[in-house]
């Protein structure tokens, strides 16, 4: 491996590892901070906390650190820097650094830095147009907020995750940030906007004052992402952060592991309880709900991919069955129930005195179940032909509503879930098993992954209070709810 040694950098140890931990092929590399103390660490979200956070998931050598300057020697010994601050970057700098990306260097640009480039073409060039010529437009948030009179930490912005597929925002939904956010636009050509910020409320609240605030850029071999937000500061600081951490994987063609980490704000979490879009009073855009986008369901054609036999060992159905607690004679809902996978476990666990209700908007995944129930000798599973909005349950005659990889894929999440609140009986509960959304690792679309903060959000606006979350799976995780008492 290449070392990093050079009169410019200048190293913040992390926690010494033992000799036989060592990391071949680990991730250089070197960020360029806001400001160094001499020899101490940065114990306000800066510089080491991205290094700290990346050296956390075994993915940067953590010998290399943060670099007071820009060389040609520390350009060639790493796979990718992190921009936090533009001081110092000349235009020589510059066409070294645009050398280094075109050569296959990744580079994470972020807020503090993305403002100071404006005045370096090189620079410019490399990470996008920064700027622009409405002066409104290309002025910083900070400048702005003291021109109203309000301080940066006062102004909050909703981030909406314009994509969340993509390997460094993956099923991010849209959350809150504050302090600063620098006012830039993407170029037209050669970038993919990740991310989009407009104000959190306001005349400003509007879909089209959105404007990019996480974009991407290919240059020849090399790979540059550009963050307009501060990782230091803001209810989703931890996020942003992440977010960063992410960049420096994927700027440098690797696999990105970095999980997501507190504190978060989810724009769920901020808005009124009949608020579906992304701002007070906006409709939601089509196929999203309160910040998160809607996962397209498995149609039939799938069906064999739910008997699999690796299933059982993956998910643990049966651990996960007994630690719901189901009571024989219960009447159950498999909402989502497919062919019947857990369906038929349920039949077993409720006995011939207890009902389970089959629940799917696809008449073929039904003919599968009712076959396997047949086949299995199974008698009391009722199944139900459900409409998108209504699953046609019965009123106040439900124990327990299970829905296994299911709630992320409702296309209309608001009317579905009113109708199972009116299927509780008294003491009934809702159990959600989804892919945790927090864990890039787990291996499964990242629209088919689920936050925890933002299910409990959305669930709360729908009318359910959460009760706990089980965590003894290795992928998914098992949230439970139960209806929330109504308010006076």
């Amino acid at each position: 491996m290449r070392s990093l040694i050079a009169a410019s950098l200048a190293l913040i140890p992390l926690a010494p590892l033992a000799a036989e931990e060592t990391f071949p092929g680990a991730l250089r590399v070197v960020v360029v901070p806001r400001a160094i103390e001499s020899g101490a660490r940065d114990s306000g979200g800066g510089a080491s906390g991205l290094v700290a956070l990346l050296a956390a998931e075994r993915a940067i050598d953590h010998r290399i650190a943060v670099a007071t300057e820009l060389t040609r020697e520390t350009l060639a010994a790493a796979d990718a820097v992190v921009l936090e601050s533009a001081d110092g970057l000349t235009p020589e700098v510059a066409r070294e650094l645009r050398r280094a990306v075109d050569g296959g260097l990744g580079l994470v640009v972020c807020a503090g830095a993305a403002r100071g480039v404006a005045g370096v073409r090189e620079l410019g060039e490399l990470v996008g147009r920064v700027g622009s010529e409405d002066e409104d437009e290309g002025e910083g948030e900070d400048e702005r907020g003291r021109r109203d009179g309000k301080p940066p930490s006062a102004r909050r912005v909703v981030v909406e995750v314009s994509d969340q597929s993509h390997a460094v925002t993956q099923s991010v939904a849209h959350f809150v940030h504050a302090g600063e956010v620098t006012a830039a636009m993407a170029p037209p050509s050669r970038s993919r906007v990740l991310a989009r910020r407009a104000p959190a409320s306001g005349d400003g609240a509007r879909r089209d004052a959105l404007r990019p605030c996480l974009w991407t850029v290919a240059h020849r071999r090399g790979r540059v992402l550009v963050s307009l937000l501060d990782h230091a500061a803001g209810p989703s600081r931890g996020l942003v952060e992440t977010l960063v951490a992410r960049a420096a994987q994927w700027s440098s063609y690797r696999q990105v592991t970095v999980t997501a980490r507190e504190p978060v704000r989810f724009v769920a979490e901020e808005l009124g309880p009949e608020d579906d879009g992304l701002f007070p009073g906006v409709p939601p855009e089509p196929g999203h709900f309160r910040g998160r986008r809607i996962a397209r369901f498995m149609t039939f054609h799938g069906a064999s991919w739910l008997t699999r036999a690796s299933r059982e060992r993956e998910e643990e159905p049966e651990r996960v069955l007994d630690s719901l607690g189901i009571r024989a004679g219960s009447t159950v809902v498999d909402l989502g129930s497919g062919n019947g996978y857990f369906t038929l476990r349920l039949a077993k666990r409720v006995g011939e005195r207890g009902t389970v209700l089959a629940v799917e908007i696809q008449r073929e995944m039904l003919a599968l179940l009712e076959r396997r129930a047949r086949e299995a000798g199974i008698e009391n599973v009722r199944t139900i032909l459900a409409e998108e909005r209504d699953p046609k349950l019965p009123a106040g005659a439900v124990d327990l509503v299970l829905m296994v990889d299911v709630y992320h894929e409702l296309s209309h999440p608001r009317d579905v879930m009113r109708h199972v609140a009116r299927s509780l009986a008294p003491g009934g509960r809702v159990v959600l098993v989804e892919y945790r959304g927090e864990d890039p690792t787990v291996a499964i679309k990242p629209l088919h992954r689920v936050f925890e903060r933002q299910a409990i959000a959305e669930l709360a606006a729908l009318g359910f209070r959460w009760v706990e979350t089980k965590r003894f799976l290795r992928s998914q995780h098992v949230l439970v709810f139960e209806r929330a008492p109504r308010q006076r």
